[in-house]
This record gives C-alpha cells, sequence and structure tokens, in this order.
C-alpha cells in the first residue's frame, strides 16, 4: 500500500495511516522538513483506498493569518479535486436552509466580516459538513501550514468538528514549529488527534532527491556534503543544491557551499539577535571541525564564553557535553561562514593555523588562509594528506591531495600529475569515485610513464565496481601501459582475477591470481602478494579446492591484521560452520570500517556479517545491518547487487516475505546489469527460498534451478556458498517430483562430504527426510528429520532448526503421534519467537492451528483438521494442500468435508467467512487444544 510513495518515506506513511483512520493526524516539523509531502502522500492514499471520500483543502500564506475566516473560504471554496467530490458538495450545500446557504456563499466571497454573524457561520460550516458526511460517506479536511490557519476560522473549525467525532469527519493537519515545539492544531481534531513529527529525511533518500534536482552538475562528493549540512531536511537540501549547481564555475572540493538568500533569510532572525562580535566568534567556530572555548580563547577571541551566552539564548549555537561548540543546526554554520567576506575567511583561517596541534588540521586552515605562498601550501597539503591517509581517513586524505594539486604550478608537470594520482587513489579508497574518476582520467589524458599510467588505470577498475566486465577496453589498455614489468603487471593481473571472479570464470581467476602472486614475489611487492593470495583463496573456495585454507592462511601470515585477509578467513569459517568466530571477526571489521569511514570495506563484509546472524538466529542484528548496506550504497558510489542480496536474506529470516522477493529480484536483475555471476546466483537462489518459504513451490523452481545451471557452468564446487540444492530438491519434493529430487540431494551430498560441510549436510538430510515422506515411508522420514534437526542444534543453526522440527511435527502427526507432533512444533515456535523471525513464526503458527481464525470455533477440531482448515483460509489449493502435507488431493477432500460438517457451513468461503472474524464472538470453545 505504502510502495511507490516519497522516497525515504514509506515508514513514516505506515505510521501516519492509523492517526488518519482514527480521525485525525498532525503532522508536525521545522521548516521546510516535508510536511506539504507527507500530508499530500497521505490524501492520494486516502483517495485510493477510499474512492467516494470528499476532500477538502486550505493552504494558508503567513499573511492569511491576519484575515478573518479567509482559512475556513479557502477549505470551502476550494477545488475537491473530483467530480464525486464537486457533486457532493452542491448537494450539502442545497440541502442546507436558505439562511445558511447565504452565510456560506458570503463566507467564500469574503463578505462576511461582522462579529455578530460568527455564530451563523459555525452553525452554518457544522451543518454543511454533517451533510457532507451523511449516509456514512468519507470527508477529509487537510489543513496545511496550520500554524497560518487565521484564529477565527480555527475557532469555527473547533466547534464544528467537536461535535461531529471522526466516525463521520477526518482531519490531517501539517504544521511548522521551530525545532522542540508542539503543535497546536490538534485541536482541530475530531476527539483530538495523534500528533506525528516528521523526521529527517533519510541520507540515501536525500542524496537521491538532490541528484535528480541537480543533475549532472553536482559530483557526488558535492550531493553528499549539501545533505550533511541540510541536515535531512529536503527543502534545505534542494535551495542549496540548486545555488550549487548554477554557479558560474563548477565548485571546488574544500569551497564552502553556496546558501540561497531565502535560506539566509531563514535564519536572519535568529542571527540578527546576536552583536558583532558573537558573529566574529561564531565565524571562528564555523570554519573549525571541532572548536572548543579553548582553541577560540587561543585564535584570539577573548570572550568566547560571553559570545557563547549570547548565541545559546538566541539558539544558534551551545556547548555540547564534550567540550565542542556546536550550532544548533548545520546550516546556521554554513549561513555564518557564508555571509563573511573571503578576505575575512582566510584571516580567520590563517588564525587558526598558528593554534591547532594537529598537523592535518593546521595544514588545511593554513592553505585556506594563506593565498600568497600557495607553492609551500601545496607541500604542506601534500604532507598532510599523506599523514590522513595514514591513519585511516582517506575521505579527508582525497580533499587535502585535490587541494594541493590545485595549487601545484602547472610547470611542475610531474608533481601535478603525482598529486592528482594521489587525489585519485584517496578518493578511491573512500569509496568517493565521483572524484576519483576524473582525477585519473586527467592523469591518463597527459601522463607518459607507464607507471603513472598504470595507477591511473587501477582507480578506473576499482572505481568500475561490480561493472568490471564492462571494462574490457581499460584491462587492454593498462595491460599495454604495464608492459613486462613484474611491479606494474602484478595489480593489474590481481584485477584481472577480480574480475573472473565476478564473471564466474573460476578456473581462470585462479590462474590469473597465481601469476600475480608469482610477479609480486618477484617485484617484492608484500602487499599486492597478500592481495593477489586473496583472490586466490576466493577461486579456490568456491571452486573447492581444499588449498583455500592454506591459501588464507599465508594471506593472513604475510599481512597480520589486513583488512582483507581478515575478511576472507572469517568468510571460510562461515562457509565452515565456524559461525561465532566468524561473526564475531566480521562484527569487528564493519565497527572498524564505519569508525574509519571506509565505505568500501564496510560494503565488502556487510553480506557476510548479514549471512552470519541470519544462521545464527540474531534477525534483528541482520535487519538493521541490512538496512545499514541499503544506507551505504545511497550514501557511497557502490555496486547495489551484494547489499540488495544480504538486505533480502534479512528480511527472509525476521521481516517481510514481500520485500524479501522485492529485493532478491531486484539484487538479481543489479547483478545482471553488472554481469556479477556470482551474485546472480546468490540472488536466484534466495528468490526461489523466499517463494518456497512462502508456499509457492512452483515460483520458486524457476530461480532454484537457473541458481543451479550459474553453478553448474561457473564449476562451483563449494556447496556451501549458497543452499540452493536443499530448496530445489524441497520444491520438486513439493510439486511431485521425487526423482530429479533424489540427483540433486545424491550430488549435493557428495560435494558436502567431500569438503565436510556440515550445515549442508544437515539441510540436505531435512531434505531426503521430506523425499521419504512423500513416497510413504513416513517412520524413515521422521529418523531422518530427527537427526538433521540434532545436527541443526549442534552447529547453532536455530532458524533451520526450527524450519526441521517443523517437518518434523508433520511427520509426527502423520505417524499419529500427537504428543511427538505438539513438542516438536512447540519447540519450533520457541525458536523462532527468541530469534524474532517473523516470516517462520508465522508459519510455524498457522501450521500448528492457532491463527485466531481457527482457534475460536463451537466444535473440536483434530489436529490434522486445525491445519487443513488454516491453510483452506490462506487460500492454499486443495492440491497445495496435499503436496504440503504429503497426502492425496482425495485426502485432503474428505478432510475438508469432515471440517464443513463440524462447523456448519458447505464451502470454503462460508468456512472463512465463519472463522475469520469468530474471535472475537461470546461463548465460543476454544479448539486448540484438538
Amino acid at each position: 500500500m505504502f510502495s511507490g510513495q516519497p522516497a525515504g518515506r514509506s515508514e513514516l506513511l505506515e505510521q501516519c495511516w492509523s492517526g488518519v483512520s482514527a480521525g485525525g493526524l498532525v503532522l508536525y516539523g521545522t521548516a521546510g522538513i516535508g510536511k506539504t509531502t507527507v500530508l499530500r502522500a497521505l490524501t492520494n492514499l486516502v483517495r485510493r483506498a477510499e474512492p467516494d471520500a470528499v476532500f477538502l483543502h486550505c493552504e494558508p500564506s503567513e499573511p492569511d493569518r491576519l484575515l478573518p475566516l479567509s482559512a475556513l473560504a479557502d477549505l470551502l471554496a476550494g477545488d475537491s479535486g473530483d467530480d464525486i467530490g464537486a457533486d457532493a458538495m452542491a448537494a450539502a450545500m442545497s440541502a442546507l436552509p436558505g439562511r445558511q446557504r447565504s452565510v456560506l456563499v458570503g463566507l467564500c466571497r469574503g463578505e462576511l466580516t461582522h462579529v455578530s454573524e460568527r455564530l451563523a457561520v459555525r452553525i452554518a460550516v457544522r451543518d454543511f459538513l454533517a451533510e457532507l458526511g451523511r449516509d456514512g460517506r468519507p470527508v477529509l479536511l487537510a489543513l496545511d501550514n496550520a500554524q497560518w490557519i487565521d484564529p477565527a476560522s480555527a475557532a469555527v473549525l473547533e466547534f464544528s468538528l467537536g461535535r461531529m467525532g471522526p466516525a463521520r469527519l477526518r482531519v490531517v493537519a501539517a504544521e511548522r514549529v521551530s525545532a522542540g515545539g508542539a503543535p497546536a492544531a490538534t485541536r482541530l481534531c475530531p476527539d483530538g488527534g495523534t500528533e506525528v513529527e516528521v523526521p529527517s529525511l533519510p541520507a540515501g533518500a536525500l542524496i537521491a532527491l538532490v541528484r535528480a534536482r541537480a543533475g549532472d552538475a553536482l559530483p557526488g562528493w558535492a550531493a553528499r556534503r549539501i545533505c550533511a549540512v541540510s541536515d535531512g531536511n529536503p527543502w534545505f537540501a534542494v535551495e542549496i543544491a540548486a545555488a550549487a549547481a548554477h554557479r558560474d564555475r563548477p565548485l571546488q572540493l574544500g569551497e564552502p557551499l553556496p546558501v540561497p538568500a531565502r535560506l539566509r533569510a531563514l535564519v536572519a532572525p535568529q542571527l540578527a539577535q546576536l552583536s558583532a562580535a558573537a558573529m566574529e566568534t561564531l565565524l571562528f567556530a564555523a570554519a573549525t571541525d571541532r572548536p572548543t572555548i579553548e582553541l577560540l580563547r587561543r585564535a584570539g577571541r577573548s570572550r568566547v564564553a560571553e559570545d557563547l551566552a549570547e548565541a545559546a539564548g538566541a539558539a544558534v549555537a551551545d556547548l555540547d557535553y564534550d567540550g565542542v561548540i556546536r550550532f544548533s543546526y548545520p546550516l546556521l554554520a554554513a549561513v555564518v561562514y557564508d555571509r563573511a567576506p573571503g578576505i575575512r575567511r582566510a584571516a580567520v583561517h590563517a588564525a587558526l593555523a598558528g593554534v591547532v596541534e594537529d598537523p592535518v588540521a593546521r595544514a588545511r586552515h593554513r592553505a585556506l588562509g594563506d593565498t600568497a605562498n600557495i607553492r609551500f601550501a601545496a607541500a604542506e597539503l601534500d604532507r598532510a594528506a599523506e599523514l590522513a591517509a595514514g591513519r585511516g581517513s582517506p575521505a579527508a586524505a582525497a580533499e587535502l591531495a585535490a587541494l594541493a594539486a590545485r595549487r601545484t604550478s602547472t610547470v611542475d608537470g610531474d608533481l601535478v600529475v603525482e598529486r592528482t594520482l594521489r587525489t585519485a587513489e584517496y578518493a578511491a579508497g573512500a569509496a568517493m569515485f565521483d572524484l576519483a574518476r576524473p582525477a585519473a582520467e586527467n592523469v591518463l589524458a597527459v601522463a607518459v610513464r607507464p607507471s603513472d599510467r598504470v595507477r591511473a588505470g587501477l582507480v578506473l577498475l576499482d572505481a568500475a565496481g561490480q561493472g568490471l566486465v564492462h571494462a574490457a577496453g581499460l584491462f587492454n589498455s593498462v595491460l599495454v601501459d604495464a608492459g613486462d614489468d613484474p611491479a606494474l603487471l602484478a595489480p593489474v593481473r590481481v584485477w584481472v582475477g577480480i574480475r573472473y571472479l565476478l564473471e564466474g570464470r573460476l578456473v581462470e581467476a585462479r590462474v590469473e591470481a597465481q601469476q600475480a602472486v608469482s610477479l609480486a614475489e618477484i617485484a617484492g611487492d608484500e602487499a599486492v602478494r597478500g592481495v593477489a593470495l586473496q583472490v586466490l583463496s576466493m577461486a579456490q573456495l568456491y571452486l573447492g579446492d581444499p588449498n583455500a585454507e592454506r591459501t588464507i592462511e599465508r594471506a593472513f601470515a604475510d599481512s597480520v591484521g589486513a583488512f582483507g585477509s581478515r575478511a576472507k578467513r572469517a568468510r571460510l569459517w562461515l562457509m565452515s560452520g565456524r559461525l561465532v568466530p566468524a561473526r564475531n571477526e566480521l562484527a569487528q571489521l564493519a565497527v572498524t570500517a564505519d569508525r574509519l569511514g571506509l565505505p568500501s570495506q564496510l560494503w565488502m563484509v556487510l553480506p557476510d556479517l548479514i549471512d552470519a546472524e541470519v544462521r545464527l538466529g540474531n534477525c534483528a542484528a541482520a535487519l538493521q545491518f541490512g538496512a545499514r548496506g541499503l544506507r551505504l550504497t545511497d550514501e557511497a558510489d557502490l555496486g547495489r547487487g551484494p547489499v540488495l542480496f544480504s538486505a533480502a536474506l534479512a528480511e527472509a529470516a525476521g521481516g517481510s516475505l514481500q520485500r524479501a522477493g522485492e529485493l532478491a529480484r531486484g539484487g538479481v536483475a543489479a547483478s545482471e546489469a553488472d554481469a556479477d555471476r556470482l551474485m546472480q546466483l546468490r540472488s536466484s537462489a534466495l528468490d526461489g527460498h523466499v517463494s518456497l518459504l512462502a508456499g509457492r513451490p512452483a515460483e520458486a523452481l524457476g530461480p532454484l534451478r537457473r541458481a543451479g545451471k550459474l553453478s553448474e557452468s561457473m564449476g562451483i564446487g563449494e556447496p556451501a556458498l549458497c543452499d540452493w540444492q536443499a530448496d530445489l530438491a524441497e520444491a520438486y519434493i513439493r510439486l511431485g517430483n521425487d526423482d530429479r529430487a533424489r540427483t540433486v540431494i545424491e550430488r549435493a551430498v557428495g560435494q558436502a562430504e567431500h569438503l565436510d560441510r556440515s550445515g549442508v549436510l544437515a539441510a540436505l538430510g531435512r531434505a531426503e527426510g521430506l523425499r521419504l515422506a512423500s513416497i510413504g515411508q513416513a517412520d524413515g522420514a521422521a529418523d531422518v528429520l530427527q537427526a538433521a534437526a540434532d545436527r541443526f542444534a549442534m552447529l547453532s543453526m536455530p532458524l533451520e532448526h526450527g524450519r526441521t522440527l517443523l517437518e518434523l511435527a508433520r511427520m509426527e502427526r502423520r505417524r499419529r503421534h500427537r504428543s511427538a507432533a505438539e513438542r516438536a512444533s512447540e519447540n519450533a515456535l520457541e525458536i523462532f519467537e527468541r530469534a524474532g523471525a517473523q516470516p517462520w513464526l508465522e508459519k510455524a503458527r498457522s501450521e500448528a492451528g492457532t491463527p485466531d481464525a481457527v482457534r475460536t470455533a463451537g466444535p473440536v477440531l483434530t489436529a490434522d483438521e486445525r491445519q487443513v482448515t488454516a491453510m483452506a483460509i490462506g487460500g492454499a489449493t486443495n492440491a497445495e494442500i496435499a503436496r504440503t502435507l504429503f497426502v492425496s488431493v482425495k485426502t485432503v477432500e474428505a478432510k475438508l468435508s469432515r471440517i464443513y460438517r463440524k462447523v456448519g457451513v458447505r464451502s470454503r468461503r462460508q468456512l472463512a467467512l465463519k472463522l475469520g472474524n469468530s474471535s472475537d464472538s461470546d461463548g465460543v470453545v476454544d479448539i486448540a487444544a484438538g
């Protein structure tokens, strides 16, 4: 219902919908936060849900507040937006007595001014609204800019609406408040209303909005800066983006963002309260990252405490808990800095350069403050960039290197190339590819030395991300530039190996990685050798080569603590069933990457971290990491395929199956566009898993078979890469194809036993138990399922353990072992509840016969009858019920006939109607005990 709505607002709309349904909702927030957008989206949702509803709308402006009854006239005279509303309003007007019609006509014409007529207006409006809502017709009043509704209109609305109630009329109001303020429009809602503060727009949605409005005129790094300054406010972001995009020359890294006049006017009343001395102190604070009272004192601001107290009184800035001076919101700092003349800003930076202790900050301030000694500033910036990179801050290093390159004289051609190359390399390390690409391309346009050209080419390969297959021409040119120099050729061969990995050419990837290892050893380049070993280990791992673990240990030993080596080792642990150490290592890596601002590294580990959390049954953590991944690809220029896959994996375990399916299919599409066959395989398998979990084995078969074909064509020998085999076998079983299921199971068991993949063997054991049940061997099936459940419990894989217990409960019911069935079912429910596995929890409750619709009926149904009833009410066909329960269609028909007799109905429709709303009935007998 809430799909296709304004980006980043689906959860908010879902939260608001209950308030609209209850009769009254007040959206409130600061200027530009998006209240009107949300109000309009809610109005459209009501139009779709209730086509016969009548809509009245008003949107007063600030001067209207001084005009009595102007908002009310706007509300009643405005266009309802459709013929239904216009006809309903005309009919309601005609039904009023003549005197009341005259009053409303005069109101709409602006002819009512005398105070004595106010009571007549109140009664006429009340009766008009009552006529509109006659016979249960929905009526919605949309009051935008409620803070500017004139007092007379507010009084009439409060009188009229307070006498009608939410059953006949609903109100949605949007009201601007100051930061921390409370809304007043709640009094206009029938029986009060729900207050919802409109939050900041999520970063990803905000960046997308900025890019959509500014187009190619604004680089990605500028869009991210604008979003930081706007603090999630879409109006602020769009205004600043428009100003930046329409400058006479492109915005340069390190330059202040332009603040348009409308935004300056918005904060002008606050800043006007401050003295010139306080404004000067705030300029110093706005010019540095972590301004403290002591720092500004040393920079020459002797009355910092007094100036700060003045700023706090005007709600402009204050001292935070950590001793840092912080502006109330970032736009204030941007305005303070932007309004100062350039010469004054330079003087402030020069003063700060003399007192800051950090060499990186000092270099930046000196460069912005010393416009005369450009060569010295460039050299200092270059050294500071190197220092920032060594600290693990590539984004800061990229900005400093870009400043250094801009301040380097074109006479020093080689130095310009080197500093531009460093800018590209640092930016790539920070996933700022919109800065890295043009810098690398500029180098290729002028560089002659092969080493410079190869370095630039490597940056462009890194920037290609998951789409390396589309960079064939670039690969060829970089290989030509590298020639036969081992030092240049080794890193290029690493990237060729990575490309082959993504394309699923695993044998070739292994060969390229082995060559890269040898070349790096000849060149004595330990760093490149470590990366080459990582690529080699992944090719070996996916091929099922038992040497993979030894290669990973070599890579780890060569570069102790290296991020990539630790991540690859954790992936091996994950596939081999060492889940807890894998999760702990991946979590530490994610924290490190997040803290240091390394989006590429965080992007690298999140899919495996989410996989580990899902396997360990930590669904809430998996969902949080999935959401973080989606935000990450919005914030940085990174491939979406892996992140969509991992977010889908989290949703399938603990969220929404519908959302999981959408994300998985999105992952397939993104990976196909990038020609990333490995991720196509994993996303296709997950798409099939979601359909299977949703009870649609026929739909699951297509993507699962596609995963199998991809795996076979790539020569995948690692069955734990994604558990598609067990799901494919189960889909075949559900569809009655035992022979194909047996073939899938037997082939996969051989691979899993060879590599000792216990988790895969347990899943295949569950599939074999289902196969035995499908051919009538219930006793053997129960034994095999119990063994699989025990194995999953030993491996600490609760979701798979619970899933297997559900199948075991079915078998035990079939064998008429009622107590064993109930025990297995209850254990599965407990596991899923503890894990927060919502889709599995719903499935377990349904199969246990515990939905409210089935629990509350007069006669006593058996456990099997409860299960059939729940599935029938849920829309399953007789054939689907038969396949799920491993019985014949005739058995299902006989069971349904008995159920109909017991409940006293003749059809599925009557069964659903009788049981669907019976949970609130009086005197019913709980049938859950069977």
